[in-house]
């Protein structure tokens, strides 16, 4: 994938010195004055209780029945074990990831945005004649917060990075990727709408279902 466009990149100590600023900000406003009502509310909001989530869920099957997989293992890019075969050693990444200021429930917080595209070149194990690429798109952003300590460390909840794949397999109901092989089986579950293109940084950041693409 070509590197994007539109002007100078931030040096690594800009975007340091920007981040710096921020979390001084969020830690500031919270320890300006006691917990609010909605404070003490989003406290609920545990980021532990997440990260329980993602574990206690990765092995879980089936689908809802908005057709998305009760796996949290779709949290992350996994490719299904014994079907895949990363040729090289390289997996190219296009993106941008940005910090903002932003308020939740008259609080000051600290957003990390980001939108990234990973191309991940693979073949099925013993048929390197088969190969192809998987292109995984992550969108979305990370709110840092204090939740259940306000005036103590920030930390991460997760509300949107979760990654959608161009390449792959519908219906699988495990949460991995499974590589939509050349020479593979037919698809028992079909993608929908207006082919997209996964390579493009314009793609909506709330992909829903399994769409058709442009190719990979």
């Amino acid at each position: 994938m070509s590197e994007g466009s539109g002007g100078p990149r931030p040096g690594e100590d800009e975007i340091d010195r920007r981040l710096r600023e921020l979390t001084e900000e969020v830690a500031g406003a919270s320890r300006r004055r006691e917990p609010s009502a909605a404070e003490r509310k989003r406290a609920a909001k545990n980021p532990a209780q997440q990260r329980t989530q993602f574990v206690t869920g990765l092995d879980k099957i089936g689908l809802s029945k908005q057709g998305y997989s009760l796996s949290t293992r779709g949290w992350v890019a996994s490719f299904a074990p014994g079907t895949t075969t990363l040729i090289g050693n390289v997996i190219k990444v296009n993106g941008t990831m940005s910090a903002r200021s932003a308020v939740d429930k008259g609080s000051t917080v600290l957003d990390i945005d980001v939108d990234y595209r990973f191309v991940y070149p693979v073949e099925p194990p013993h048929a390197p004649a088969d190969w192809m690429r998987v292109v995984g798109q992550v969108s979305g952003y990370f709110e840092f917060n204090t939740f259940q300590d306000p005036g103590g460390a920030l930390e991460p909840w997760d509300y949107s990075v979760f990654p959608a794949e161009a390449g792959a397999r519908c219906g699988m109901a495990d949460g991995y990727i499974h590589p939509d092989y050349p020479s593979g089986p037919p698809l028992k579950v079909q993608p929908s709408g207006a082919p997209i293109n996964p390579y493009s940084m314009n793609n909506s950041d709330e992909i829903t279902g399994c769409q058709n693409a442009t190719g990979t």
